[in-house]
This record gives C-alpha cells, sequence and structure tokens, in this order.
C-alpha cells in the first residue's frame, strides 16, 4: 500500500511526498530507480501492448503460445532485469 500511495503521489503533482525509507531496498532488489519506476506506471499501455513481466518469462510465454516473439520484450528488459 505505502508504494502505491508513493506512486500516486509522484504522478500528482499536488501531492507530493518522500519515498518511505522502506521502500527504498524494494527499487533496490528490483534494480529500477524510482524516475523508471514512475515512467512504467505513467505509460504503462505504451510500455506494454499485450503482456508484461520478466523478459525471460515472457519470451517462454509467447513460444508456447506458438509466437516467434514476446511483444513489448524490450520494456521489460529495460524495467525488469
Amino acid at each position: 500500500m505505502q508504494l502505491l500511495d508513493w506512486t500516486g503521489r509522484q504522478i500528482r503533482s499536488d501531492k507530493r511526498g518522500a519515498m518511505p525509507a522502506n521502500l527504498e531496498p524494494l527499487f533496490e532488489r528490483l534494480g529500477i530507480s524510482t524516475e523508471l519506476w514512475v515512467d512504467c506506471v505513467l505509460n504503462f499501455r505504451k510500455w506494454f501492448r499485450s503482456s508484461v513481466g520478466r523478459p525471460k518469462s515472457m519470451a517462454t510465454a509467447a513460444e508456447t503460445r506458438g509466437h516467434n516473439r514476446a511483444i513489448s520484450i524490450n520494456s521489460a528488459r529495460r524495467a525488469f532485469k
């Protein structure tokens, strides 16, 4: 819930707030910056058109469905290393 609240505050200019200290390790574990996270949330439909997840999972899912490649895999590589 804190991540959701903090993300909303980054998007709404009238609701800015500092990131709670306990969220910092989350971004470190994910290997993404807070700026990348907010951009991903704001532009989610542009980044991910049909599926979302780690690149390997997306490639496996596409192969299972008989597709040659996973749509939006480059966005996944950028967001979820």
